[in-house]
This record gives structure tokens, sequence and C-alpha cells, in this order.
């Protein structure tokens, strides 16, 4: 059995290897057309390195700020300001520290 070869057919096979759809956002293959399409990530890996976003709002980990970005349709980024963690948004956690 050929391993690279079947790593390769698999990758020209599969439209969401070639497809780049950018932080926050994940591509699927659509069932009806076999299409590749960017959609919201569903969900992010755990991990806790806490960032604070343009919005004001502290978050998990970078990828939480982009796939909210994509979920709420506007331009949210990382901005490196401890005020955030002191805020405490409703709905999101806080960091004390």
């Amino acid at each position: 059995y050929d391993y690279n070869k079947a790593a390769h057919s698999d990758a020209e096979e599969d439209p969401c290897h070639r497809t780049y759809c950018g932080r926050g956002r994940q591509c699927v293959l659509m069932a009806e057309s076999g299409r590749a399409e960017c959609v919201c990530q569903e969900k992010c890996r755990p991990s806790f390195v806490p960032v604070c976003g343009s919005d004001g709002r502290f978050y998990e980990n970078h990828c939480e700020v982009y796939r909210t970005a994509c979920l709420e349709r506007r331009r949210i980024y990382v901005v490196h300001s401890k005020d955030c963690f002191f805020k405490g948004q409703s709905g999101h956690s806080e960091l004390r520290l």
C-alpha cells in the first residue's frame, strides 16, 4: 500500500484542502453540492491563554476572539490592554491578576 499516493489523492479530492477560510472560520464540504464553503468555526480547542478583544471583552484565547467576530459579523481583534481583564463583562469570565 502506498501511503504517499493515498495521502496525495485524498488531498486532491478534498476541496477544503485547497481552501483558506481565515481566522475564526473553517472549511466544510456542503452535502448537496460537494463544494467547499467557509463557515464560522463551530468551536475552538480548549486552551486558556487570555486575551482582550477590541470590543472590550475578555476571551479565553485568540481563537475565541476571531470565532466571535465571525459569528457577530464584525471586526474584532486582539488588543494588548489589561483594562478588559478587570471590567467583568456579563456572560464572560473575569481574570483577576
